[in-house]
């Protein structure tokens, strides 16, 4: 008998009894089994359910699972579970991950039909987001379930997929990518974090005609924030400030060995090796990377988007012979702006003034090259407004902030009471903050160090 066929061997389900019985068996859990996993989510039917009650929200997710479940049978595929407004489905050898992808087409053009059809409020509009991935799962019987469940990493690497996918994509693994990339098309490679996940996952969106590519969604990384973390980053800080960059950097290194997504620790060396690179020998695409991978951990972070678009301007710049920060081309440009616009927006949204002011400044500077390479005046006076904008807050910062810091810092230096470089740098920094607001606190603190000369016997 030819390999072709060969029958494929029976698919062995397991029960929960011999789960249970695992510890003492570890063979009654059976084989693994490979598998194509395919998750059909409705989306925003939460939102629906509340505008419009627990019933018509109930009808459509009927018409939605129908649709779902329809294209899944009529692959070869098997409906293992409806949750709510989700459906999982399965796909076995032969063909698995073709019938699952196609599935998914299918779905997708069901709905498009669906949603012609409808006249009237777009809420009625059906949209379903799709994730897929392929690998080898155990088959577990469950009481009351007539198919059996698929258990096993390639199952959670799914559900994190469809954590990825926005309304009406289909989101696929590379394993898929690469068993059909000559039969369907795919987008270019997006790397996301995914919980449990060491390194994260590459996904791909399927491309069906006539539907607008989007980047998957990019969830918000949770920093590592153990007590060994917290004294690493305060160790790097105290580095940092002693002028010690590359230990600093080193110091991140631990963290990023931890949690390669860290936040903090992606952003600061990032930012470090580019400030310091007499100090730090890291190449520009290891310190774009790092910046990259910041962007990611915190999607919504500004100071982290416009550090990145600061450091490819500088890479652009350097690029050029002599260098010259201009040496972009039109669509270039038109992106950094929109990226740097985007940053001062989300900057905004979380309070984040650091990342404002520097978002401000890079976009001002950025309309003033394109004002200079294409004279319209609207970047000229979006330019000047943002400088005007940032030059108020710089001033709001001088006026309560930075006089008020002064008088902190004159006042903590001034506990070291017996220390006379202490009392001398407390004392230039209550005069700092007294030239700037003067205060009763400011004096209380110029009183108070004023004494302790006196007691020590000397002038500062």
């Amino acid at each position: 008998m030819d390999q072709e066929e060969r029958p494929l061997p029976a698919r062995r389900h397991v029960s929960v009894e011999a789960l249970a019985a695992a510890a003492l068996a570890r063979e009654a859990i059976g084989e693994h089994h490979a598998v194509a996993v395919l998750f059909a989510d409705l989306c925003d039917s939460t939102s629906y359910k509340l505008n419009k009650g627990n019933v018509d929200g109930l009808l459509k997710t009927q018409k939605h699972n129908t649709i779902v479940g329809l294209a899944v049978q009529q692959n070869g595929g098997q409906i293992i579970k409806y949750i709510g407004d989700e459906v999982m489905a399965t796909f076995f050898e032969p063909n698995a991950i073709q019938n699952a992808v196609t599935a998914a087409t299918e779905i997708q053009s069901a709905v498009s039909l669906f949603n012609d059809k409808i006249d009237g409020s777009s809420e009625e509009r059906i949209q379903s987001k799709i994730a897929i991935h392929a690998g080898e799962a155990i088959l577990v019987k469950f009481p009351g379930h007539d198919a059996a469940d698929p258990q096993g990493k390639a199952v959670d690497a799914t559900a994190r997929i469809m954590a990825l996918c926005n309304a009406g994509q289909v989101l696929c693994s590379e394993t898929i990518k690469n068993a059909l990339c000559g039969k369907f098309r795919f987008s270019p490679a997006y790397k996301r974090e995914a919980k449990g996940i060491k390194d994260g996952l590459i996904v791909h969106e399927l491309l069906i005609d006539g539907r607008e590519h989007v980047s998957p969604k990019m969830p918000r990384h949770n920093d590592a924030d153990t007590g060994d973390i917290r004294r690493v980053l305060d160790a790097a800080a105290e580095a940092e400030l002693t002028g010690r960059a590359d230990t600093a950097c080193s110091r991140y290194d631990q963290i990023l060995d931890v949690d390669p997504f860290h936040f903090r620790a992606n952003f600061w060396k990032a930012r470090l090796s580019y400030k310091h690179p007499d100090k730090i020998e890291l190449p520009q695409e290891k310190i774009r990377a790092l910046s990259s991978q910041a962007e990611l951990s915190r999607p919504e972070s500004g100071a982290a988007k416009v550090q990145s678009v600061v450091l490819r301007w500088a890479e652009r710049a350097e690029q050029s012979d002599p260098p010259n920060p201009a040496a972009m081309d039109e669509t270039e440009l038109t992106e950094l702006i929109a990226k740097a616009r985007d940053a001062v927006r989300l900057a905004r949204s979380e309070c984040d003034c650091f990342g404002e002011l520097t978002g401000m400044n890079a976009l001002a500077y950025f309309l003033s090259v394109q004002f200079e390479k294409t004279q319209r005046n609207e970047c000229f006076k979006e330019a000047v407004l943002l400088c005007k904008m940032v030059d108020s807050l710089v001033e709001e910062f001088e006026k309560s902030l930075v006089p008020s810091f002064y008088e902190t810092y004159a006042r903590v230096l001034s506990f070291d009471s017996l220390n006379a470089e202490s009392l001398r740098q407390a004392k230039m920094m209550a005069q700092k903050s007294a030239a700037l607001k003067q205060t009763e606190y400011v004096y209380m603190t110029l009183s108070r160090i004023a004494r302790l000369e006196k007691k020590l016997g000397v002038k500062m």
